[in-house]
């Protein structure tokens, strides 16, 4: 059996990845509107 921790961690890690693709994208996407 797989330890749940391990799969939390990973899921974690995913999602702030994510999320951090996410920001950069947005981050993009005004400093080409304002420039």
């Amino acid at each position: 059996m797989i330890n749940k921790k391990i799969i939390l961690g990973f899921a974690a890690l995913i999602a702030v990845l994510m999320i951090y693709k996410l920001g950069e994208a947005v981050g993009e996407f005004f400093y080409y509107i304002t420039h």
